[in-house]
């Protein structure tokens, strides 16, 4: 009898261990699902360039992040009266965008994630009149095996920016698609700058190097020449042996200061100035001061790690610091066409994000943190 009892309670305690397991797996499925729709439904938040009236800022908040958007809207947001005004709804990713120099127009890289496509558009700043000036899509696009991972040749078009007097776009477009060379992720690479007539919707190729990472190229106000950071260029016409020598003498000389100004013709490369041993991403203003991001670790006196970054802006010969140990590494500035304000954003990994603020060109001024809001109708 007591065996029978003992066996008895010992089929109960399986029963019920059995039982709180599959409970467990079922709402650990539930809850998976569940914060995978909570995933998607999450924003995320991109910002441009402020106008020329410093008094807008353009960024696209979209559902489900960039890789899984389903529904993006285009938005522009004063900083200084908080209101935020919807310009564009999607269900693409309206990438890098920004005002033109008199604020009527507004160009940004249309992207469709599905089709691994990238194209140049534009449209009025009240978002009506929407045009799409290049047409490419890599959908098809075949992958072709090498030593460091599968490549695609493909069409990818971003950073566009109008010329002074609204006539064209000066853009960059990718030509690879690869993974990186660390092994995490793919990337779009082998950038070059090309520009569209805004009239005849012709294309013109401006530079054939190549590079590793490109930044957002602007016209300067002679609407000849352009300026642009660029990383790693390819030199086809020379032998592998003469590249690398090339490369050596490239850092000897300059380090790692990779901000040019070409013309489509003379394009040397050549940094268009130094500043410290490494800058990069310029923007600029209607005067042609040019905002850029400096290593400055050697300037400050600092160990070499972690690298330390900040912001300079450059009026003639004279360069001025604009910001100073913000703790994290700054990215994505932009300066106001007029020259008055300046966007970035400061990420810090301790924190596992980035904070946005904006400060006065002369360094002075600086904003809280802050963020953008998500408004208009969610998509359920």
């Amino acid at each position: 009898m007591r065996s029978e009892e003992e066996h008895m309670t010992k089929k109960k305690i399986i029963c019920i261990a059995i039982l709180v397991l599959f409970v467990g797996v079922f709402f650990y499925i539930l809850g998976g699902s569940g914060a995978k729709e909570a995933s998607r439904k999450q924003e995320t938040d991109t910002f441009g360039e402020l106008s020329f009236y410093n008094d807008k800022i353009l960024y696209t908040s979209c559902w489900g992040g960039l890789r899984i958007t389903d529904y993006c809207r285009l938005v522009s947001h004063d900083p200084f009266t908080k209101e935020s005004r919807i310009i564009h709804t999607t269900n693409d990713f309206q990438g890098a965008p920004i005002y033109s120099w008199d604020g009527k127009k507004i160009a940004y890289a249309n992207v469709e994630q599905k089709r691994d496509a990238s194209n140049i558009c534009i449209m009025d700043a009240n978002g009506s009149n929407q045009q799409q000036l290049t047409h490419d899509y890599n959908d098809n696009a075949k992958a072709t095996d090498t030593p460091t991972g599968k490549v695609q040749r493909v069409a990818y078009n971003h950073y566009p920016s109008f010329s002074r007097d609204g006539k064209r776009i000066i853009f960059a477009r990718a030509s690879m698609k690869r993974q990186r060379i660390r092994g995490y992720g793919e990337m779009h690479t082998a950038w070059d700058i090309f520009e569209v007539d805004l009239e005849t919707k012709a294309i013109k190729q401006l530079t054939n190097y190549k590079f590793y990472e490109i930044s957002r190229p602007f016209y300067l106000s002679d609407d000849k020449r352009f300026i642009f950071s660029g990383t790693s260029p390819v030199m086809s016409h020379l032998s592998a042996t003469k590249e690398m020598d090339f490369r050596e003498d490239y850092k000897r000389r300059y380090q790692d200061n990779t901000i040019f100004i070409m013309d489509g013709k003379n394009n040397e490369l050549k940094p268009a100035f130094t500043y410290g041993r490494w800058t990069s991403q310029p923007s600029i203003t209607s005067d042609d001061s040019i905002l850029f991001l400096a290593a400055t670790n050697d300037m400050d006196g600092l160990p070499p790690k972690p690298v330390n970054y900040d912001l300079f802006l450059k009026k003639g010969d004279a360069i001025t610091r604009v910001t100073r140990q913000m703790g994290g590494r700054v990215k994505n500035a932009s300066t106001s066409f007029d020259g008055k304000r300046i966007l970035f954003a400061v990420y810090r990994q301790e924190e596992g994000g980035s904070r946005t603020y904006m400060i006065n060109s002369d360094g002075t001024g600086l904003s809280d943190s802050f963020g953008f809001p998500a408004i208009g109708p969610r998509k359920e």
